[in-house]
């Protein structure tokens, strides 16, 4: 795959914020119109308020002109283990959440998405580099737990890859964990 990671952070740092609304709107991703909202409407607040961290796979043309490939978002956000959810989950799965007064402390793997044309196993590649951070912001301050909130029909592409689903929908999503 013919792809680099960049920092949308990063991205408007160097290019400002309108080049980079405008370079954002160019993502088309058909399959997921929600991650393509988010990207084009959200992901430059939610970079400014610290809510999460947005990063583009971005491919090269030979005139040096970058598009976007897909992306992904990263936070921070607790995940609530109540009591049905607690009796639904097996034991193993319970013991490796780490869980204090029914909170588990977990990594939130947000946004995931492709552009429309853009390279089959892209998706994988992305959440294997997301892991990859998250892995070492582990080393430095600990948490071990990754999770993602998915529709019915991606539950078996996340379980392919390591994921566990959690019991339940929340909003209408199912919450499924990795431990790194």
């Amino acid at each position: 795959m013919d792809y680099t990671i960049h920092s949308l952070r990063k991205i408007v740092t160097n290019n400002g914020e309108d080049w980079t609304k405008s370079f954002l709107s160019t993502f088309e991703c058909s399959k997921g119109r929600d991650a393509e909202s988010f990207l084009k409407e959200k992901s430059i607040e939610y970079e400014e308020r610290g809510i999460s961290r947005t990063y583009l796979a971005l491919r090269e043309d030979e005139s040096g002109k970058s598009e976007i490939m897909g992306y992904f978002s990263l936070a921070i956000k607790c995940l609530k283990i109540d009591d049905k959810r607690h009796k639904a989950m097996p034991d193993d799965l319970m013991a490796l959440l780490n869980t204090d007064r029914g909170i588990a402390q977990a990594y939130l793997l947000g946004q995931l998405a492709r552009a429309d044309g853009a390279q089959k196993g892209l998706g994988a590649a992305m959440i294997s580099r997301a892991l990859e951070m998250f892995k070492a912001s582990s080393d430095i301050v600990g948490c071990m737990t990754v999770r993602l909130d998915c529709k019915d029909d991606l539950i078996p592409y996340y379980e392919s890859i390591g994921f566990r689903r959690i019991g339940g929908h929340y909003n209408d999503l199912n919450q499924m964990v990795t431990i790194l």
